[in-house]
């Protein structure tokens, strides 16, 4: 299921971001964090004019809030390392496998699988 976050405009200078999280919070800050700088890039596609994006964090289940503040440069500088990444991924011909212990444990190709996977782990 994919989870659309609530943008909402502010007074035309800021563009509010809300992601209310179901999972833990704690040791999933860095990938939130992603997350909701990712949500304020596409918001500031939609408003370009916003002098302010804000990207706020709900964590019901342990009734806390934590807020992230962006500027439109910094958010210039996130999107074009995001377009470096995705444009390294889409010339990839090859897709290889990157075999760890973790990603190999519960993967049907690999060691504990079929085996057909000549690099798992």
């Amino acid at each position: 299921m994919v989870y659309v976050p609530d943008i909402r405009a502010r007074a035309g200078k800021t563009v509010l971001t809300v992601d209310e999280k179901s999972g833990k919070k704690y040791g999933n800050e860095v990938k939130h964090f992603g997350q909701v700088q990712f949500y304020s890039i596409g918001a500031m596609c939609e408003f370009p004019d916003a002098e302010e994006f804000v990207g706020e964090l709900w964590y019901p289940d342990v009734k806390d809030i934590v807020v992230h503040r962006f500027t439109p440069e910094s958010l210039e500088l996130a999107r074009a390392r995001l377009d470096e990444e995705v444009a390294r991924m889409m010339a990839d011909k090859v897709h290889a496998p990157r075999p760890n212990k973790v990603t190999c444990k519960y993967c049907p190709f690999g060691p504990r699988g079929t085996g057909a996977c000549p690099v798992g782990v």
